[in-house]
């Protein structure tokens, strides 16, 4: 299968297929009106990430599996505030 190549230049259909999933669950923890609402989908961010920063095929020497690495952490980090604070509500 010939490798499509994101908006970003990571070109990878593993991360292209999760950055879909991303994209849609995001838009649901922005119009989410709890926390408690906010944090379920955050959820569901995680374990794409998770599935991501995981990843069998990585490779420490590929610029694709370095910015997979730090979108995906990045995503993590977000997916985690947003968790945690369900704990203040």
């Amino acid at each position: 299968m010939k490798n499509r190549e994101d908006r970003n230049g990571i070109k990878c259909d593993i991360f292209l297929d999760k950055f879909k999933v991303l994209n849609r669950i995001k838009p649901k923890i922005n119009r989410a009106r709890n926390i408690l609402d906010k944090a379920k989908y955050a959820e569901e961010v995680m374990g794409e990430v998770d599935s991501l920063l995981n990843c069998s095929r990585f490779d420490e020497h590929s610029t694709d599996c370095q910015n997979c690495q730090i979108v995906a952490g990045l995503h993590k980090r977000t997916a985690d505030l947003i968790i945690n604070a369900k704990s203040l509500a």
